[in-house]
C-alpha cells in the first residue's frame, strides 16, 4: 500500500502574473526534462504570491486538478488546471557562501526541473491510438478527491492500456505545453506526459 500523491515540482522563470477576482494565474517558462514549457499555474491562495514579480526565477509545488464548470446553457465540462500551493524564488547556487542571494537570470542557478507525480486509482482508461494511452486517476486525500489526467506513449501507452478502472497505480512524468489554431483562435494547451507507470498494491488516502 502507498500513500496517495498528487504532486508538481516545477522551477524555471516567470513570463507573466495576472490577476484575476478569485485567483491570480501565472505563466512560467521551464526547460526541466530537456524540453521547453510554458506552463500556466492557478493561485487561489494568493497570499503565497507577496513580493513574486515576472521575470524571478522561482520554483513551485503544485498539484492537478480537473475542476468541474459549466457554460453558457448549463452544460458541465471539466477544465484541466495545475493548482499552485507554495512558491519560493530561486537562489543562485552560491548562495549560502556570498552576500548577494539573487543574480542575473542568464547564469548561476539549478537547472530547471518538471517533475509530476500521482498515485491514486485508475478511474477512467482512453486509447485513441496504439501509441497513445490517456489515464483519468482518481487521488484521495483528507477532504476529498482530485481527477488528474496523464498522457501514456510507446511502452508506457501499452502499460497503461491494461490496467481496470479501480487498479492502484503509480505514475511520474512531465509537464508539456503548446497552442494550435482552433477556428481561427490560439488555444493553449498542456498536459502531463508519462515516463514510469506501474500498478502498486493499493493506496491510502
Amino acid at each position: 500500500m502507498e500513500k496517495s500523491k498528487n504532486l508538481i515540482v516545477l522551477s524555471g522563470t516567470i513570463l507573466s502574473i495576472r490577476e484575476n477576482k478569485k485567483n491570480t494565474v501565472l505563466i512560467v517558462k521551464s526547460k526541466g526534462e530537456s524540453k521547453e514549457a510554458n506552463v500556466e499555474f492557478v493561485f487561489y491562495d494568493t497570499s503565497v504570491l507577496k513580493g513574486i514579480t515576472p521575470k524571478m526565477k522561482v520554483k513551485i509545488r503544485a498539484h492537478g486538478e480537473n475542476r468541474k464548470s459549466e457554460d453558457g446553457f448549463g452544460n458541465a465540462y471539466y477544465v484541466k488546471e495545475f493548482v499552485g500551493d507554495k512558491i519560493e524564488q530561486q537562489k543562485r547556487m552560491l548562495a549560502p557562501y556570498v552576500t548577494n542571494e539573487a543574480i542575473d537570470a542568464t547564469g548561476g542557478y539549478p537547472r530547471d526541473t518538471n517533475v509530476v507525480l500521482y498515485i491514486g486509482t485508475v478511474r477512467h482508461v482512453y486509447c485513441p491510438t496504439n501509441e497513445l494511452t490517456i489515464l483519468t486517476i482518481k487521488i484521495p486525500n483528507q477532504d476529498k478527491s482530485n481527477q488528474v489526467e496523464i498522457c501514456c506513449f510507446a511502452s508506457q501507452a501499452e502499460a497503461a492500456r491494461n490496467l481496470k478502472i479501480g487498479d492502484a497505480v503509480a505514475a511520474a512524468g512531465y509537464i508539456t505545453s503548446n497552442t494550435r489554431s482552433v477556428n481561427d483562435r490560439v488555444e493553449f494547451r498542456q498536459s502531463v506526459v508519462c515516463r514510469d507507470i506501474s500498478q502498486i498494491d493499493g493506496v491510502l488516502r
